[in-house]
């Protein structure tokens, strides 16, 4: 009774001082945003609220002003929700693949302009003619893959010296932006059919293989048909995550609109029944609430505090107790250590919340297409019965009920918010789930198939070779990341320190697990002494991860300048870690009241395997 009266003390104190650490640091953000000195050099723009009420709003971030012009697609990408559920419905797949490749052709060129489309179709027709030549071999589709993203950083980067290939003319550096994020999605969309493709050739041989051992003949579908070009082509021009994510694979469109397909020859006791489908509309209906209030939400709280300004213009400023400037007038900024953690703090918020709703909004469009297939279908089946007089009452009583049993979407959901993380491992996985799920089907399940020579078999290699392949699975994911993003100083900075940090989680699991130092560890520490130890762990892991995650948010110079506070300010590197500490400890205690704030455990790699 007195250690949990004491655990539950320990509980209460990690609440209140993380509260207080975060109250403090956004009101010395709120006053330093709120100072004549500062309003100056701060990036902000004119946000016109309400009619005749504007407040200056931080724009120092560029995703967030590609906001507004996402948004602006969405009514039209419901209209295409809505036609595209009703000719899925009235014909045969055939026609309903080249009537949406139309539509796509055309909403895509009203939108953001032919050259996209033109983008995309020679993208696609490239990937698939070297897939072609080079018979299916994944390492000269990858070579491909490189050099397209090559080529393309080296012609259309905004840095770029070379004279871009999207040139707008008087178009505004934000539909740029679009079109530079939207190609290089086209470029792993093309590479996701021919990967997918060859995948499909290696299981069709060995299919091959198996009936000719076994003396039957069996007719197998050519890869490189009329069909496999209509399917590329729909699903290369599938408007939701064309311009800024997620990635969805190729494998999986093609196997979720192959199960829908069956809709059209399902009998009427096969459908779904019209109080499952309500229920899911219903669900969709507060999802969209839910995006567009943290939308305005989050837009009212950047016209109060200005977390990415003052982000970018740390470089320039001294930490200090509201020093305007010092011996040598080299600083200018009004900034202190409560401002810059709480810089930090929303900036990373900040990120959360942008691509919730890059992400969040294909999520929703994606589901009420799919939905409204369901819901067409069943009332074109119920309008036939009534027709037939067949009494339909109990037939759809009987229908399934089980909203599990309902899957209405293939592209991934948006992502976890970064603050329901303890692990770098939980945020790779959690955030941007379409790349996730790329690298490991693209590159992980790949290099961990690999096997040792029959000839190599020595006991220390088959101790140690596993762990070598997960390690170089790693290195090349991270690699490719890298290369997606763009290769860089600031770039490979970051993902160096995510990657030090995977390996390091990974080791101290594995010796947790594995090792007598361990099992002794687990035998003389309590739970909650392991508790402690393990949040320890964690609160590094998650300062290192955060510091390094500023080299790619904001800049080098700023991420130096952190990198040098956190080293010579006592203050400021025991005051975050006391925080990081004490938040964590929050979130534990949430993921235990709240499951459904837990990711998703990694599967091993033989559950991998067994998707595949």
């Amino acid at each position: 009774m007195i250690l949990k009266a004491k655990c539950f003390l320990e509980r209460i104190v990690c609440f209140g001082t993380s509260l207080i650490i975060l109250g403090y640091s956004v009101y010395r953000l709120f006053v330093s945003s709120r100072s004549s000195v500062n309003l100056d050099l701060l990036h902000l723009r004119n946000a016109s609220l309400l009619q005749d009420w504007s407040l200056m709003q931080d724009a120092a971030e560029i995703q967030w002003t590609l906001l507004p012009i996402w948004m602006g697609f969405i009514p039209y990408l419901l209209i295409y929700s809505v036609m595209s559920s009703l000719i899925f419905t009235l014909v045969n797949k055939k026609i309903f693949r080249c009537s949406r490749i139309i539509l796509s052709i055309w909403l895509i060129s009203y939108l953001v302009g032919f050259k996209i489309t033109i983008d995309i179709l020679l993208n696609l027709l490239s990937f698939l003619c070297t897939s072609h030549l080079v018979s299916g071999n994944s390492f000269l589709i990858w070579a491909f893959g490189v050099l397209m993203f090559q080529v393309s950083e080296f012609f259309i980067s905004p840095t770029s010296n070379n004279e871009s290939s999207f040139n707008l003319g008087s178009a505004s550096y934000d539909w740029y932006i679009i079109l530079y994020a939207a190609h290089f999605n086209i470029i792993l969309r093309s590479l996701s059919v021919a990967l997918s493709l060859h995948k499909l050739s290696d299981n069709n041989k060995s299919s091959a293989k198996l009936t000719e051992k076994i003396g039957s003949i069996k007719s197998c579908n050519p890869i490189f048909s009329l069909e496999t070009l209509l399917n590329a082509l729909d699903y290369s021009l599938y408007p939701y995550a064309l311009l800024l994510g997620p990635l969805v694979l190729y494998s999986d469109w093609v196997n979720f609109w192959a199960n829908l397909d069956s809709l059209h020859s399902n009998h009427f006791y096969q459908s779904t029944s019209l109080k499952t489908l309500f229920s899911k509309l219903i669900s969709l209906v507060f999802k969209a609430i839910r995006l567009l209030f943290w939308s305005s939400f989050w837009s009212l709280c950047l016209c109060i505090v200005y977390p990415n300004s003052f982000g970018h213009l740390i470089p320039h400023a001294k930490l200090s107790e509201l020093t305007t400037e010092n011996e040598l007038g080299q600083y200018y900024i009004i900034i202190d250590r409560g401002t810059v953690g709480a810089s930090i703090y929303l900036r990373c918020l900040h990120l959360f919340i942008t691509y919730l709703q890059f992400y969040g909004w294909p999520y929703i469009l994606s589901n009420l297409e799919c939905l409204l297939i369901h819901l067409f279908h069943k009332l074109s089946i119920i309008v036939r019965s009534y027709k037939n007089n067949i009494t339909t009452t109990n037939q759809i009583r009987d229908s399934c009920n089980d909203l599990n049993q309902l899957h209405v979407s293939f592209i991934p959901e948006p992502p976890a918010c970064l603050l329901h993380f303890l692990l770098v491992s939980e945020c790779w996985r959690s955030f941007d789930r379409g790349l996730y799920n790329f690298i490991k089907s693209y590159i992980v399940i790949p290099v961990m198939k690999f096997k040792l020579p029959s000839t190599c078999k020595h006991s220390v290699l088959l101790t140690f070779f596993p762990m070598m392949k997960n390690w170089l699975a790693l290195t090349i994911s991270y690699s490719f990341v890298l290369l997606y993003h763009g290769i860089d100083k600031t770039n490979a900075i970051w993902l160096f320190t995510n990657l030090l940090l995977l390996f390091s989680e990974r080791s101290v699991k594995w010796v947790y697990r594995h090792t007598n130092f361990g099992s002794e560890i687990r035998y003389q520490l309590s739970d909650e002494w392991i508790r402690r130890l393990s949040l320890l762990l964690c609160a590094t892991s998650g300062i290192f991860s955060a510091l390094g995650n500023m080299y790619f948010l904001l800049s080098l110079k700023a991420a130096n300048q952190l990198f040098m506070w956190l080293i010579h300010d006592p203050t400021l590197r025991l005051t975050v870690f006391v925080y990081f500490y004490c938040q964590l400890n929050v979130v534990t205690d949430l993921r235990n009241i709240f499951p459904s704030l837990r990711p998703q455990p990694e599967r091993k790699f033989n559950d991998m395997q067994q998707e595949e």
